[in-house]
């Protein structure tokens, strides 16, 4: 599920109906367990492939344009044939359904000797998956924090990822003239990532969507119209993103960099006042006044007390009171161009994160 989204109900076709159907980002299209009726043809975006263990998820596999999925259900054992995983939706995305009712009548329409062919090597190929899951099912990872804490992107996981999109970027990436730019092709990412470091797709996957929500990444898609180009517009933000993750992973708890979303939303606002009025050097006074005046007329309950998490870190001073009780602080732009853009990425994973511990 993407980070911050609501959760979707499974999006079974009803009824054993064929049809077109169009899943959201994060949107179920099937969960372990459930009833099985049809098979599913993707015909664009990407599935995530998943059994439920605990509080975590065993990864399986990550599917693509043209292939199949939901087809083992059919040659299951009883009539009463059950999902044997989850199945939702990385990226938006389309599915054919075809009912097994309809899946049945062309099978009966085969040569007597294909039909046997076929059911044959399902079968055997629904054995030899049932050993490979039960092989799976012992490989959940642990959390974070706390025990019995999940997370299904843990930070060793994430410097790794980004260990080598950085090192893969800056290597194969094609970099633009004009700026600090690099574009880089899916397949040369996932020939490092997944057959060199072991790393696995449906993670890199899923991070990927969350670094796109945090501006890190963008996804283009090729020359065949599959969206399999990574664009960094900065890579060496990415460089920071993995060093501040290395470096808070290594410090105790009472020395990580950690604010609150209300501190996250007047960091936001003193970054676009700095912004609007040009204000530069290491150091600058900026007016609060008119930001915390904003959120009142809004009935915010935002207040300076709460930039007291930024003052702690050292983004900003101390608040300064001038005439007429206006108020100001003295915003540390060095750090904040260094930092605030890595924080906020650390507040949506952790979002992210537990939106996959429900």
């Amino acid at each position: 599920m993407a980070a911050g989204a609501a959760k979707r109900q499974p999006a079974q076709s009803k009824g054993s109906k064929s049809g077109l159907i169009a899943l959201a980002q994060g949107q179920d299209l099937f969960k372990e367990g459930d009833a099985a009726d049809c098979l599913y043809i993707i015909q664009k975006g990407q599935l995530r492939l998943y059994k439920p263990k605990g509080k975590g998820f065993v990864e399986l596999a990550v599917l693509r344009s043209g292939e199949v999925l939901g087809e083992m259900a059919y040659f299951g054992e009883g009539a009463d044939s059950r999902r044997s995983c989850s199945a939702a939706a990385i990226v938006k995305t389309e599915v054919i359904a075809i009912s097994f009712s309809a899946l049945e009548k062309a099978l009966l329409n085969l040569n007597p000797w294909f039909r046997t062919i076929v059911t044959t090597l399902a079968d055997r190929l629904r054995k030899t998956n049932a050993k490979v899951k039960a092989l799976e099912s012992n490989n959940v990872g642990g959390g974070y924090g706390s025990a019995g804490h999940y997370a299904f992107l843990k930070d060793a996981e994430i410097v790794k990822i980004l260990t080598v999109l950085y090192l893969v970027g800056k290597s194969f990436g094609e970099k633009r003239d004009d700026g600090p730019s690099h574009t880089l092709s899916k397949k040369i990412f996932k020939f490092y990532a997944g057959d060199i470091f072991a790393i696995s797709e449906a993670k890199y996957e899923e991070f990927f969507t969350l670094l796109k929500e945090t501006g890190y990444l963008e996804i283009a898609n090729d020359d065949d119209g599959l969206p399999n180009l990574m664009s960094m517009p900065d890579i060496e933000k990415v460089k920071e993103l993995f060093m501040f993750i290395n470096t808070q992973r290594n410090s105790k708890d009472n020395e990580k960099i950690r604010v609150s979303a209300k501190c996250e939303t007047l960091m936001d606002h003193i970054v676009d006042t700095v912004k609007n009025k040009g204000l530069k050097g290491p150091k600058c006074n900026v007016p609060m006044t008119p930001t915390l005046n904003y959120f009142k007329e809004r009935n915010v309950a935002i207040d300076i007390s709460d930039l007291e998490e930024a003052r702690e870190f050292g983004f900003v001073g101390d608040i300064l009171v001038g005439e007429g009780n206006v108020l100001s602080v003295e915003v540390n732009i060095e750090k904040f161009d260094s930092t605030f853009s890595c924080v906020k990425f650390s507040n949506a994973l952790r979002k992210f994160n537990d939106a996959h511990n429900k």
